[in-house]
């Protein structure tokens, strides 16, 4: 199964050590999160502007960023963490089977998801936890 705590480390740089961790701190900013339909939507409930909140919240993790909240989007920076760390978790899948990394940067994730799926299962049998990170990729 795909590690949340750990896609939550990695976005963080180690600040918050798991989902709960980081949505207590995303509260002190009047931010939640939400899974709604099966996707991890981002709500706000404070004052203010919620594109300074939310360039606020991301600075509380990254205090260096040369980012401007008139150039700064939460939600793509979350999706392109994301993004990244995904790919690193197909590789990773490919070679615990001795495959070479594939992951296709011209494919979606969802297509990626299909070409390793189709890839072992026609080699081995299948991980539990690889099958289930699959699993979760497709629902994506």
């Amino acid at each position: 199964m795909i590690n949340y705590n750990h896609f939550i480390e990695e976005f963080t740089q180690g600040k918050c050590h798991s989902f709960e961790e980081f949505q207590r701190i995303a509260k002190q900013f009047g931010l939640f999160f939400e899974k709604i339909n099966g996707e991890m939507i981002l709500g706000y409930q404070g004052r203010g502007e919620v594109d300074q909140v939310c360039y606020e919240f991301y600075r509380y993790f990254f205090p260096e960023t040369k980012l401007q909240v008139k150039n700064f989007n939460l939600i793509a920076k979350i999706h392109e963490v994301h993004f990244q760390f995904v790919l690193e978790q197909v590789n990773e899948v490919y070679q615990k089977y001795n495959l070479p990394p594939r992951y296709d940067r011209t494919l979606s994730i969802r297509e990626n998801a299909v070409l390793l799926l189709n890839t072992l299962k026609i080699k081995t049998a299948i991980r539990k936890e690889d099958l289930e990170f699959i699993q979760y990729i497709l629902k994506y």
